[in-house]
């Protein structure tokens, strides 16, 4: 027989506590839970060491869980009132004349740079879809060469 409480979260064990009685639910001699002793013989008695939830704190957490939710809804409604903005669309910061020849040159590559991903980005995404493309193609030709070789048999 084990001396130790089979309840998720409840550490109590025979040799730690020697006051507490254990129960085997259902009738396993390996699994067993652990009670307080403190009255049997009455009628309302519930063997139980667990903590049970008052009224009060039900309300609470009820209360708790409305104000929570309402909190979410009030931000997806922000979140969805916010006027979506595309990377691309942003206007990018202007920064005035630079007297310095360090920063004006500094700038101009910083521009080069700019123009050059920015068609490297529009290479790259014709490159995608020319391979979706081919993707497509090759799908439809092979569902199109298994229907006629499944025709022939």
């Amino acid at each position: 027989m084990s001396g130790i409480c089979c309840v998720v979260g409840c550490n109590n064990s025979r040799q730690r506590n020697p006051e507490l009685q254990f129960y085997s639910i259902p009738n396993l001699s390996l699994t067993q839970m652990c009670v307080k002793n403190d009255n049997p013989l009455s009628p309302d008695y519930v063997p139980s060491i667990f903590a049970h939830i008052s009224a009060e704190q039900r309300q609470k957490s009820i209360y708790a869980n409305l104000s929570f939710e309402h909190t979410q809804q009030m931000k997806r409604k922000r979140t969805e009132a916010l006027p979506d903005t595309d990377r691309e669309t942003v206007v990018p910061h202007i920064v005035g004349p630079c007297s310095n020849a360090a920063c004006q040159a500094t700038v101009e590559a910083l521009k080069n740079e700019c123009t050059r991903l920015r068609a490297e980005v529009h290479r790259l995404k014709g490159k995608v879809d020319e391979l979706s493309l081919n993707e497509e193609e090759t799908m439809t030709w092979y569902r199109n060469s298994q229907a006629f070789q499944a025709m022939q048999k």
